[in-house]
């Protein structure tokens, strides 16, 4: 039982380490682009939040990597600044969820 509990835990820390990378590379590749489509917003806000939400799930040594791919995905977006700013609304309206589900727990 203990091993598949941990084998499953090994699992999600590597899949939340595939995404800060496909995260890491989604920031590349909205560097070079020129427009960011509002779709594209909407699923770039939604895959922020899903890091957000599972960093405390993970390793604390891996923390650096989510945090670090989440920066760089929100600093890619800053020159397109409707689309950083409609991204960064839902983001924070979700964090702000997330702390106060905290702490009513």
């Amino acid at each position: 039982m203990s091993i598949s509990i941990h084998r499953q835990s090994d699992d999600m820390d590597n899949k939340l380490h595939n995404l800060a990378s496909y995260l890491e590379s989604l920031s590349s590749i909205v560097q070079e682009v020129d427009i960011v489509m509002e779709t594209q917003a909407g699923s770039l806000e939604a895959l922020l939040v899903l890091m957000l939400e599972n960093i405390p799930n993970i390793h604390p040594s891996k923390h650096f990597l989510c945090r670090r791919a989440l920066l760089a995905l929100l600093l890619s977006l800053m020159p397109k600044w409707t689309t950083f700013s409609q991204v960064l609304s839902g983001f924070g309206k979700c964090n702000l969820v997330l702390l106060s589900m905290k702490s009513v727990q």
